[in-house]
């Protein structure tokens, strides 16, 4: 049996709990080995994120088409909606990726589209020296505010 890839996700206090436990069994049968912990509200990046998962994306993702095949990209946005969603009150906030290779944050809104994930599923985070990174649904492509455009390949 292949080596179960850990992950670190910090979890909101205010998410309720089983939100909480629907995201952890979703990575366990995604073959990930989640390492939870429950944190006062976490604002980093200028954001208030429900969690922070910290994994090699690129693997993660690679490893989640294998499994999935092509419900991997439906599979994601799943979870992430099912995740996102808010209540009626509630101020939208995303689900955040930090690869742990390069620190790279990617930020996951519960509106992403089918596109944002497909093009996820390609994406080389090696484009993105700094980040956060999150979708824009104006010009349909990933970028990092911080960054500037990505440079076009090819």
């Amino acid at each position: 049996m292949a080596e179960r890839v850990s992950v670190e996700v910090l979890l909101d206090a205010g998410v309720p709990g089983e939100r909480q436990d629907a995201l952890l069994a979703v990575l366990e049968q995604w073959g990930l080995q989640p390492q939870a912990r429950v944190v006062p509200p976490h604002r980093g990046l200028g954001i208030a994120c429900l969690a922070l998962l910290s994994l090699p994306v690129g693997a993660f993702l690679t490893a989640l088409v294998g499994k999935l095949a092509e419900d991997a990209y439906t599979g994601l946005k799943q979870v992430v909606h099912s995740i996102c969603r808010r209540g009626e009150h509630e101020p939208p906030r995303p689900l955040v990726l930090r690869d742990t290779a390069t620190g790279v944050r990617l930020i996951l809104e519960a509106d992403l589209p089918e596109q944002a994930y497909r093009q996820l599923f390609e994406l080389d985070l090696a484009q993105f020296p700094v980040g956060p990174v999150h979708y824009d649904h104006h010009t349909g492509r990933w970028r990092s505010d911080l960054a500037g455009p990505p440079a076009r390949s090819g």
